[in-house]
Order: C-alpha cells, then structure tokens, then sequence
C-alpha cells in the first residue's frame, strides 16, 4: 500500500491540484497520512475510513481549504486533534470516530460556521468542550471519550441540532434545563454517565432521552406513576374487574390493529436518518439549506405539491426566507434499495457535478433506511412537467 500513496502523490502537481474526491476507503491502507496531501488544494472530498491508518493526523490538511467532506473514521489515528483541521471553513461533515485520539477538542472548532455533523465518538478525548458550531443540524456525537464536567450550556444554543450523543463519558450534575431550548432534537442519549443525577428537564414530547446507567429521574414519563401506584384490589370487586376486561380485550385488540395500520403507514414519512450530505459548492445554498426545517416540511402533508407513483415532491421555506424543491424516493418504490446507500449517495455526488442550465442538479439529500430527500433550487417558472401537465402549484 505504500507503493499506491507513493503513486498518487508522485503525480505531476498540476494533476494533483486538479483533483477534487479521493476515496480509498475500505482498504487495506497502513502507516501514516503523508504530508504531501496539504498539495491537493482543490480536493473537495476526502475518505479514508475503515483502513488500518496510524500515526497523527498531519497539520497540513489544514491547507485543503475548499475540503466539505473528511471521513478518517475507524482507523488508528493518534494524537491529538490539529488546530489546523478548524481551518477547513468549508468542511460540511466531519468524521474521526473510532480512533485513538487524545487530548482536548480545539477551541476554534466553532469557526466551521457551515458544519451540519460532527462525528467524535470512540476515541481517548478529554477536557472542556468548547461552544460547538451553531451550524450543526445532523449530530453531534462525543460518545464513548474521557469528557467531565458539567454538560455545557452552550449545547443549548444548538438550535437546529437533531442528534446529541453524550453517552459513555464521565458527565456530572444534571442536565442543563437550556438543552429545552433545541426544539429540533429528537434524540439525547446521556447513557452510562454514572456521576449524573437530578431530574429529566420537560422536553418536547417528540424528544427521546436515553438515560440508563445513569441517576437521572425522569419524572415526566406517563409511565412513573403506573409502576409505583399500589396494586390493591378488594375481593369484592374482582368479578366486576373480570366482567370489565373481557370486554376491554377485544376492544383494545382491534384499537391494536388501527394502530398498528396508522404506524406503519407513517413509517414512509418520519425517517431514521443515516446520512446527510451537502453537494452543492455553493456558498449561499450551504448556508440556507436547513435540513431539521426540511424534515419538517416532509412531515406536513399539507405541503406536498405533487404526488406520483414513486416521488412526492415539496416546497420548502427555509428560516431565511429561502425556496426549496424537496423530492422524496417513496419508500414503496425500489429506487432505494436496503444497504445501497454508499452507492446512492455516490451516484448523487457525481450528478451533482453536472453543469447544464436544463437539468436540475440536486443540492444536498438525507437517507433513512429506505427513503431519500434530495433538496433541489425552487424554480419560479417551472418544470417541463409543469408546461405538459399544468404547474405544480396549481
């Protein structure tokens, strides 16, 4: 495998600085990331999971300035984290879990102003946490580290967060009340923080706390005062409670199934996210697009604007005024099929890079397990669909 980084790099630079994606991941990739990679200036995509890479991550990747995606997972990375990695003002989506770094998260962090996903989780992190960028929408996970100390605060200015992941750390105290303040999360797992205590603040009720391992109380689940209520039933009232539940029974098994019918209808439209992704270089595009406000719009059918046998489509109003065509790849179909989505997303990447003013390039997608959003820019005067069968807003 050194042969193969001596191949790439040894290249005649002016091809190097031509090159904008390098994905070598699930190799068998070893040693150290070279230095030289600082020379591929223009390189906008960079993965390398899920090789057997050691050694520190080398201060000059700070120079690939125009980078959006660096994926350095699930290798062997020491060290600590470069100062110069919060010089990548572009970076989108950040991933170096499951490594061997240490030492503190960089205090500039927050200067990635266009970061939706942080991705920490399984290293030997330690320290304070500095404020996160409040751009972050999709995670933000520093599982399984050396972190102490109070939760921060600040985590509750992360209003566009979806995913905080603080569990297997050493976290004390209660959880900051402010953390109500992140109307979009809809998880927090706290797990296996053993130093925690004090009651679950009131969230949202869309909002799933996962606290085992924990001596947190959650005094605001329906459940708490079922399980300690006292089961005392006099003799006399048994057969009237055996009369009442054979009739309850049947009942219930039918309100079971509606249920069940609602649910799993529903499934189509409330994802489990997998990954998101931006494509577009667009600066202005990386800063509206907003994918916690674009999860809701799929969830209102009142703003579906046309319905075919496989796409529903959307129009998005982003916080700052902004309109977006979102298209949704029903979970009917089989446009998407289960474990494809390293391959969709590969395939959305490279029509991205399409340049012609007749077709509609997609900006950036999420994927669940069988369902893909793809954000498109809203277009006043319509589509071809629109001039054969009528606009999509009428």
């Amino acid at each position: 495998m050194l042969i193969f980084w001596i191949t790439i790099l040894m290249l005649p630079l002016i091809y190097q600085r031509k090159m904008t994606m390098l994905n070598l991941a699930q190799n068998h990739l070893t040693g150290v990331l070279p230095s030289l990679l600082g020379n591929i200036t223009n390189l906008q995509v960079l993965r390398l999971q899920m090789n057997k890479l050691n050694g520190a991550i080398p201060i000059e990747i700070g120079q690939l300035h125009k980078l959006s995606i660096l994926n350095l997972s699930w290798n062997s990375q020491g060290g600590s984290i470069p100062f110069e990695i919060t010089k990548l003002r572009n970076i989108t989506f950040l991933n170096l879990q499951t490594n061997n770094l240490s030492g503190s998260i960089p205090t500039s962090i927050d200067n990635l102003k266009f970061l939706f996903e942080l991705q920490l989780r399984e290293n030997k992190l330690s320290g304070v946490i500095p404020s996160m960028p409040g751009s972050l929408q999709v995670s933000l996970n520093l599982s399984s580290n050396h972190f102490s100390g109070n939760t921060p605060n600040n985590f509750g200015n992360l209003d566009s967060l979806q995913v905080l992941d603080l569990s297997n750390n050493k976290f004390p105290g209660p959880i900051p009340n402010q953390l109500t303040g992140t109307s979009t999360l809809t998880q927090l797992l706290h797990a296996n923080n053993a130093l925690l205590s004090g009651e679950i603040p009131k969230f949202s009720q869309h909002l799933k706390v996962v606290s085992s391992g924990t001596g947190l109380i959650n005094n605001t689940s329906p459940d708490h005062t079922i399980a300690n209520r006292p089961n005392i039933v006099s003799k006399k009232g048994i057969s009237v409670h055996v009369t009442i539940l054979i009739a309850i029974v049947p009942a219930s098994f039918l309100v079971g199934i509606v249920i069940q019918l609602v649910v799993s209808r529903k499934s189509c439209w409330q994802p489990q996210f997998i990954v998101s992704n931006l494509l577009t270089p667009n600066a202005i595009h990386k800063s509206r697009i907003n994918f916690g406000k674009a999860m809701e719009v799929v969830a209102d059918t009142s703003n579906v604007t046309l319905k075919t046998r496989f796409q529903t489509y959307y129009i998005a109003i982003m916080p700052f005024g902004s309109i977006y065509f979102i298209k949704n790849l029903n979970c009917s179909n089989k446009i998407l099929p289960l474990g494809s989505h390293d391959k969709f997303g590969k395939e959305l990447e490279v029509f991205a890079k399409l340049n012609n003013s007749n077709v509609m390039t997609p900006l950036s997608y999420v994927l669940s397990i069988d369902t893909a959003y793809i954000l498109y820019e809203y277009i006043s005067n319509g589509s071809l669909y629109d001039f054969l069968h009528g606009s999509m807003l009428d």
